[in-house]
């Protein structure tokens, strides 16, 4: 199975982003979420990931967080507008051919 990195500053409310996004994803792709201010250990195991999400929260990293990934892996920014629960769905459906 293929897995996804949801990435955000703290990791609380992401969590329940990717529990949403696994249940859209319905077994193509499990994703997962850290808080990046709290755990920086992600970069480590990188190559685990198919994709990395970028939560609105952390946008203005979005280029060093390009620089870090050193194009080993797809990123995506997730726009604020589909960054909650009742509208992650529509995100889904509009990436999940890129994903």
């Amino acid at each position: 199975m293929k897995k996804g990195l949801l990435i955000c500053s703290g990791g609380i409310s992401t969590t329940m982003i990717a529990k949403k996004l696994n249940e859209c994803a319905d077994g193509y792709i499990e994703f997962e979420a850290k808080g990046i201010m709290t755990d920086t250990s992600w970069l480590d195991y990188l190559e685990d990931y198919s994709i990395l999400l970028v939560s609105p929260q952390i946008k203005h990293m979005y280029s060093k967080l390009e620089e870090d990934v050193d194009g080993k892996i797809k990123m995506i920014q997730i726009d604020a507008e589909y960054f909650n629960l009742n509208s992650i769905a529509q995100f889904w459906e509009k990436n999940k051919e890129s994903i």
